[in-house]
């Protein structure tokens, strides 16, 4: 048992390569909260805690980091337990260098390129939508493919985006991870922990303690929509989709066969991210302009709310005064 918590562990925190043969040490210890004793003279000794290995991953610079723009669909559902059921969720990941390229596609206003740039012929595509009652699955089956090795880097930390996911989306894909089955996956079960609660409120937890999540509607105010007008998203905007009709289809049980060729649900859901995307790189470059705030647009992901720079610029403030 030691061993199987053993080698999860150095493969969560990423710092040496998994092998195949560990020596078992009776003097070591992992208590049920994954910290580590060692049993000394004068009793057990506290030398690894859960905390360290968050820290270890905050301060290791050679992490590949992407943003993965993500968005829910779903219909009322009664026999559910949170009375909904999602059936497509979309993803768009991106790198820094990414987000420039997708911000000046939508500036130019050219269709053929947003549509190279989003599937290239050299590489996998940088826009995914998983359809289906099954689309959280599919969504944690491509995160167990390619934390590992993504676009042949290893060391890769993903940052999941959303907007008013603290309320929405983040509710829906920490239910798939708690509901995860080996069954499912050809990989190890996802490690969720750090669960960040602000009153009925999800702002954020770990997967696999590097992974995590950001809801850029802790930022702005206003809906998707709304934030595409002011941060003046031109052709990558927002869509319309007929709610009430998928609502109706999964009553009648055909939304399956509604959604399993359609473009129109999937151009949809698809351009929620790509907006989503433009607007957290619209906002971040609005941060670094400024001063004040340049630091904390530079790691804007690690500010999980407006109030939380707030106070920090409060308390740079006051330290230059002191």
């Amino acid at each position: 048992m030691i061993l199987i918590i053993v080698k999860k562990l150095l493969f969560m925190i990423q710092l040496i390569d998994i092998i195949d043969e560990l020596d078992i040490n009776d003097d070591i210890v992992i208590s049920y909260c994954n910290k580590v004793f060692k049993n000394t003279i004068t009793g057990y000794k506290l030398i690894f805690t859960p905390t360290q290995i968050n820290k270890t991953n905050k301060l290791n610079k050679y992490v590949n980091n992407y943003k993965i723009f993500f968005d829910y669909e779903t219909v009322i559902d009664f026999d559910y337990n949170n009375c909904m059921i999602e059936y497509s969720c979309s993803i768009l990941i991106c790198t820094d260098e990414d987000l420039e390229e997708l911000d000046a596609i939508d500036i130019e206003g050219d269709r053929e390129k947003l549509n190279k740039f989003l599937y290239p012929n050299d590489r996998p595509p940088r826009v995914i939508c998983f359809k289906g009652y099954d689309c959280s699955t599919q969504l944690i089956k491509w995160v167990c493919d390619n934390q590992i090795t993504y676009l042949g880097k290893k060391n890769n930390r993903f940052d999941f985006v959303s907007f008013n996911g603290s309320n929405f989306d983040n509710f829906i894909l920490l239910n798939a991870l708690l509901r995860q089955n080996e069954t499912d996956l050809d990989c190890e079960l996802l490690n969720v922990s750090d669960v960040f609660y602000n009153g009925n409120q999800i702002l954020n937890f770990k997967i696999n303690m590097k992974h995590s999540t950001f809801d850029i509607r802790k930022h702005l105010v206003g809906s998707l929509k709304d934030c595409c007008e002011g941060f003046k998203v031109n052709m990558c905007s927002k869509l319309d989709f007929n709610h009430n009709k998928a609502q109706q289809l999964h009553e009648d049980n055909q939304l399956m066969d509604y959604i399993k060729d359609n473009k129109e649900l999937e151009e949809y859901n698809n351009m929620d991210c790509i907006s989503l995307a433009i607007i957290f790189k619209r906002y971040r470059d609005a941060l670094i302009s400024m001063p004040q705030t340049k630091k904390y647009g530079e790691n804007l992901t690690d500010n999980k709310t407006i109030g939380g720079i707030i106070y920090n610029i409060f308390k740079d403030h006051t330290k230059d005064l002191n």
